[in-house]
């Protein structure tokens, strides 16, 4: 979670039956039960289009089958990695200073953007280095406040990470009109009582060999967040981001 003096910026997924990727959260399962069911649901055209394809094909007998549903999610979910591996490396072979331009994301208008990193960008949007990068070059490190995003999912970090929120965008962290209660309270988007919406769960696994892939990416580039954190002094040390540490060790990669 990256916040700004100047900016305060809460990213928050759209409402949706779960995109056009797949269908596997609960939520998400529960709306394509039916026709009926999915034209009930308030999305756009395409997700409607999608789920009645997902529901003409995985259905039997009106129920969903959900082995199909399995299939459909790994299939999709390795073909999109794979379209964009090819990008990403068409893009290195290109030697480009900014990965965002060469994939094409930079100068669209908000809901072309939005479509490409939801459909399209699911490595990219997980590179974090990149988009520091960009924020580093508007706001001064000392203007900006990193905060792991497990710290605002669990209940024994959440009111300390909120009141550090609070005294750097120099607002009240207690009083009267300060409502710490309201911090613990379940997510509506939450399917086990917890404070955090993004409590899914998934209908199948990712292949062994796609994780495999997706680790040799994602490794150098947690590699390269943890020294732009450590080299701005947006961190102290890589144990605030534990995930990060792991990263550093020698030849994890």
């Amino acid at each position: 979670v990256v916040v700004t003096k100047t900016l305060a910026i809460v990213l928050l997924r759209q409402v949706e039956i779960c995109g056009k990727l797949t269908w596997t959260r609960t939520d998400c399962y529960n709306g394509i039960t039916s026709v009926r069911v999915i034209n009930e649901n308030t999305v756009a055209a395409k997700q409607r289009q999608a789920a009645l394809q997902v529901w003409k094909r995985c259905n039997k007998d009106n129920k969903l089958e959900p082995s199909c549903l399995q299939q459909d999610f790994v299939q999709k979910l390795t073909g999109k990695i794979d379209l964009e591996m090819e990008r990403l490396q068409e893009c290195s072979k290109q030697n480009v200073d900014d990965l965002g331009t060469c994939l094409g994301v930079h100068g669209l208008d908000q809901q072309r953007l939005y479509a490409m990193m939801e459909d399209n960008c699911f490595m990219y949007r997980s590179m974090y280095s990149e988009h520091l990068s960009h924020w580093l070059k508007v706001y001064p490190p000392e203007s900006m406040l990193v905060i792991a995003s497990e710290h605002m999912k669990e209940a024994t970090d959440m009111k300390a990470s909120m009141m550090r929120f609070a005294r750097f965008l120099n607002i009240p962290d207690g009083g009267p009109r300060v409502h710490h209660d309201l911090i613990f309270k379940a997510s509506p988007a939450s399917k086990d009582g917890h404070v955090h919406e993004n409590g899914r769960s998934y209908v199948a696994e990712a292949p062994p060999d796609l994780s495999a892939r997706l680790y040799k990416v994602f490794c150098p580039k947690n590699q390269e967040l943890a020294q732009l954190l450590l080299d701005k002094k947006l961190i102290n040390t890589v144990n605030e981001i534990p995930w990060l540490a792991t990263a550093l060790k020698r030849d994890v990669c």
